[in-house]
């Protein structure tokens, strides 16, 4: 990276996100980059970083996420309509896809800086319902509503019939989401660069 660039931050609701964000905002001074975040969000930490709204972030040069996995999707989905890259760094619990931890958050900045990375593709799921339209990285659940009778559901393949359940619930999840309400509906684990989607009936 050069100069320049603008670096958008995610940040936990809860956890505590000083300690990186101080090691992001060092780093931005060095490279003359501007950090901008969410209302909300970055005036909780008491720093001195931009206000912008959630369509802005897509146009940003790289979104860093500072929590855990849930943190990680929405950052995901926040980067989605440009492809942003999203570098996530893991906040004191177990995180499958917040890969660096803090203490490793100023080497892994410095390797982007020098054009050391490595980019990830990851699949998504887009749903269209009632007229609008969302993307998901983890996993889409269709769930029979309480009392009504169990859904027959057909899963179609590029417009041909594949399948037919007959099931509370019908969750499709990317190779992401395997470990999520898939895996707890009786899915199998699937490695997150695998390209394609689970279909598990509940």
């Amino acid at each position: 990276m050069h100069s320049s660039k603008r670096i958008g931050l995610v940040l936990h609701p809860r956890r505590d996100s000083r300690e990186a964000v101080q090691a992001i905002m060092d780093w931005a001074y060095r490279h003359d980059a501007s950090l901008v975040g969410l209302p909300g969000e970055v005036d909780r930490i008491g720093c001195d970083i931009q206000e912008v709204e959630p369509d802005e972030l897509s146009g940003l040069d790289l979104l860093i996420s500072l929590g855990g996995d849930g943190t990680m999707l929405r950052a995901l989905r926040l980067s989605q309509p440009t492809g942003v890259p999203v570098l996530g760094v893991n906040l004191g619990r177990l995180g499958f896809l917040a890969e660096i931890d803090v203490p490793e958050l100023p080497d892994a900045l410095a390797e982007i800086d020098a054009g050391q990375l490595t980019v990830e593709s990851r699949v998504a799921v887009q749903v269209e319902f009632d007229g609008a339209t969302a993307y998901a990285f983890n996993d889409v659940a269709v769930v029979r509503h309480p009392g009504q009778p169990v859904a027959a559901v057909e899963v179609k393949v590029e417009g041909q019939p594949f399948v037919r359940y007959a099931a509370d619930a019908i969750v499709v999840a990317t190779p992401t989401g395997s470990t999520a309400y898939s895996f707890s509906a009786g899915g199998p684990i699937v490695s997150p660069r695998a390209e394609g989607l689970l279909v598990i009936p509940v």
